[in-house]
Formats: C-alpha cells, sequence, structure tokens
C-alpha cells in the first residue's frame, strides 16, 4: 500500500489524478484538527496531476477549438502555484530555523 506522498509521486510521473485530489480527503482529517504542513502541501500537490492529465486530455482534442477549456486550465494551473507559494512562504515564516 502506498503513503500519500508516495501516491502524489506517482501520480506526478503519471500524469493521472489520484484520490488525494478529491477535496473529501483533503479536509475531511483535518476537520477536528489544523492540517500539518505536510497536510496542507499534499493538499496543494495533489491538485498538480489533475491540470496534467486534463492538459494533456485537451491537447489530444486541440484541433476542436477549446479556448475556454484552455483558459480554464491555465488558471486551475496558476492557482495551484499560487497555492505552492503560499505554502511556501507560510512554512518559512513558522519554521524560520530550517
Amino acid at each position: 500500500m502506498l503513503t500519500d506522498v508516495e501516491q502524489v509521486l506517482e501520480a506526478f510521473d503519471s500524469r493521472k489524478a489520484t484520490f488525494p485530489t478529491l477535496r473529501d480527503w483533503q479536509v475531511r482529517p483535518v476537520y477536528l484538527h489544523a492540517p500539518s504542513d505536510m497536510q496542507d502541501l499534499l493538499s496543494y500537490a495533489a491538485e498538480t496531476p489533475f491540470v496534467l492529465e486534463a492538459t494533456d486530455s485537451l491537447a489530444d482534442r486541440c484541433h476542436q477549438g477549446r479556448p475556454v477549456a484552455g483558459r480554464r486550465l491555465y488558471y486551475s494551473f496558476r492557482e495551484v502555484l499560487v497555492g505552492l507559494e503560499r505554502w511556501k512562504q507560510s512554512f518559512r515564516h513558522n519554521t524560520p530555523n530550517i
């Protein structure tokens, strides 16, 4: 059985979304307690394979001209990057000695 980290890494490699991209996985385990830094990082990172998979799917159908879908993917990817940047800044602020 793969750990959450291994599943996210496998999803990156395969460019296919996995269960950690589901909002329930990201929210339910931490609704009683604040998420750990690792949980936050995995939640942001788990979104990336979904965006990659959707990009690959769109690329396979690019001849159909889908500018709205392409724009949506662009904004999804930007959202992931902004979330990761926020996580990085928060982690640096909360752990200044690392």
